[in-house]
């Protein structure tokens, strides 16, 4: 089984740091869907259990940190959605992507 922390952070110059206890990291990864461990102004951080591929995305203004840490992943970047439709205001998913893809495991 693999454990996989995500980071979501759009930080700002000036903005403090911020402590997350070990065990809310671990209560936060069992939440389903996920929710803001931290929401700023400026950035959110969430983190959550992923135990299967995710659907194909792209964040218009997010960027995805990905932590291993247990078990191995796979990691694909890159192509281009198909299906997609816009979930959130600079949020797209889609069913699958086309790749000619960059693979780092």
């Amino acid at each position: 089984m693999t454990s996989l922390v995500l980071l979501l952070l759009m930080a700002a110059a000036g903005d403090s740091v911020h402590y997350v206890p070990a065990k809310d990291v671990s209560a936060a990864m069992k939440q389903n869907p996920p929710s803001p461990m931290i929401n700023t102004e400026h950035y959110g951080i969430m983190a959550f259990h992923r135990t299967s591929a995710g659907q194909a995305e792209v964040h218009d203004k997010d960027t995805d940190v990905f932590y291993v840490i247990d078990g191995k992943g796979t990691f694909v970047t890159g192509g281009t959605v198909v299906g997609g439709k816009v979930t959130a205001p600079g949020e797209t998913r889609g069913t699958s992507r086309s790749i000619s893809f960059q693979k780092v495991t």
